[in-house]
């Protein structure tokens, strides 16, 4: 019942919110974490807020499996205006141990708290004990009708339906929607492929060819047939068909970049996610490009029909609403 400090809790908590937030960004989270004793080792420290875990890789799977299911499970559409609600609540002396642990002032507390991004509408306490509790999964989106009706800044849909209006980010829909495409193919380990009409030349430098001759492999199971072709020269023979249209050749030498900038500690495991991620963003409609509301449309259907519609691959959000009472609000049409 008290506060410690390790470092695989930590970063347990992090990677479950992977894909949730930006990497900048770091959660607030209260974990109660009930077990045995004699997995506990508290001599490490003289404080005894340090603490060694035995057994620490299942309790890592279990704090990154339950916390990214409550998230999966409890993901909104942010609201554009922020309210604090009543219900917030926490308790006091577990909080003053969490402040006073990371020299935090209690004004700055407040501070944190009424400039979050969105709205708290009450505190979450995840138990790690024996009690299971039911989590109805939020299809908010799901259910949403949207009719896009413009674009501003050549960046942002403009949708509406009877609860309000959302503001959408083209690219960071379209970044999830290509990230789930790609994630999915590349779990079926069978990625349909195609010839190119016209096959791209890559020429490197004798290092690079070295690391691209190594990993071959590995860019077969994405889709990438590559042959040498010459001194220092590949040709890729085939490309995935997932690939977008007029994108193949600037995303196949993307992707052979990343792969050269790992160089010898290229691990396909970890590097895997990390090249999807850039091949979604590479795919995807950017910023200050002009949009049809037919478009538009097609691309807000495909996000409702994604895993999590709500936040891009690089934890950025996909879409905010404004609501009838925040509009009436902030026009004084409604003083409550």
């Amino acid at each position: 019942g008290r506060v410690v400090k390790n470092i695989d809790i930590n970063r347990a908590i992090n990677d479950a919110y992977y894909t949730y937030k930006p990497d900048i960004k770091y959660p607030i989270v209260i974990l109660n974490i009930y077990t045995d004793p004699t997995l506990i080792d508290v001599n490490i420290h003289p404080t005894k807020q340090d603490i060694k875990i035995s057994k620490i890789k299942d309790l890592y799977s279990l704090i990154n499996d339950t916390i990214k299911d409550a998230l999966y499970k409890n993901l909104l559409i942010p609201d554009a205006t922020l309210r604090v609600s009543s219900n917030f609540k926490v308790n006091n002396e577990v909080l003053s141990d969490v402040l006073k642990e990371n020299n935090i002032e209690e004004e700055m507390y407040e501070k944190i708290t009424l400039t979050s991004d969105h709205a708290i509408e009450g505190q979450t306490t995840l138990d790690l004990g024996d009690t299971e509790e039911e989590v109805v999964i939020n299809s908010e989106i799901k259910n949403l009708v949207l009719y896009p009706i413009g674009q501003t800044q050549g960046t942002y849909i403009l949708a509406e339906n009877d609860e309000g209006f959302y503001l959408i980010d083209q690219h960071a829909a379209e970044e999830r929607v290509n990230y789930e495409k790609i994630q999915k193919v590349l779990k079926e380990k069978k990625v349909n492929t195609i010839e190119p009409l016209i096959p791209v030349t890559i020429e490197l430098t004798k290092s690079d060819a070295i690391i691209i001759n190594k990993n071959i492999d590995y860019l077969r199971t994405l889709g990438f047939t590559i042959e040498e072709f010459g001194v220092n020269t590949f040709v890729v023979k085939e490309e995935p068909v997932w690939l977008k249209s007029d994108y193949e050749e600037i995303t196949i030498r993307e992707v052979i970049d990343q792969v050269i900038q790992k160089g010898n500690d290229f691990d396909p495991l970890k590097f895997n996610d990390h090249i999807v991620k850039t091949m979604a963003c590479k795919m995807s409609i950017k910023a200050n490009t002009k949009m049809s509301l037919e478009s538009m449309k097609a691309l807000i259907d495909e996000l409702v029909l994604c895993d999590n519609p709500y936040n891009c691959c690089h934890g950025r959000p996909t879409i905010i609403k404004f609501s009838n009472y925040d509009l009436e609000r902030m026009f004084k049409r409604s003083m409550n």
